[in-house]
């Protein structure tokens, strides 16, 4: 058992608020993937493809004027991925005008 003095209690306090503070801004960065349901495509299939997507969308980051530091981010906040369904290729057109846009 550690005993805090109120300095140390008050560097602790300080030190969890300004993690709060970044993790709000850490959220923003997350891999989202959708996956075209309408293709039907077996599981091992669609792990493999999004494997790929994955690894070209770090080349593709990395390019960027700002990539590497928008890859650390990413990073720092645990690599989040989220795989969503979309329903059909008219579904993830849209999606890709409306974050385009």
């Amino acid at each position: 058992v550690h005993m805090l003095d109120d300095d140390e209690m008050e560097y602790h306090a300080w030190e969890m608020e300004m993690m709060m503070d970044m993790s709000a801004e850490y959220e923003l960065y997350k891999l989202v993937l959708v996956v075209n349901k309408s293709h039907q495509l077996r599981p091992g299939q669609m792990t493999e493809l999004v494997g790929m997507a994955t690894g070209h969308m770090l080349a593709k980051v990395a390019m960027f004027e700002f990539g590497d530091e928008q890859l650390d981010m990413w990073e720092a906040c645990g690599q989040q991925v989220m795989v969503l369904k979309g329903g059909n290729t008219r579904h993830l057109m849209d999606l890709r005008l409306a974050a385009e846009c």
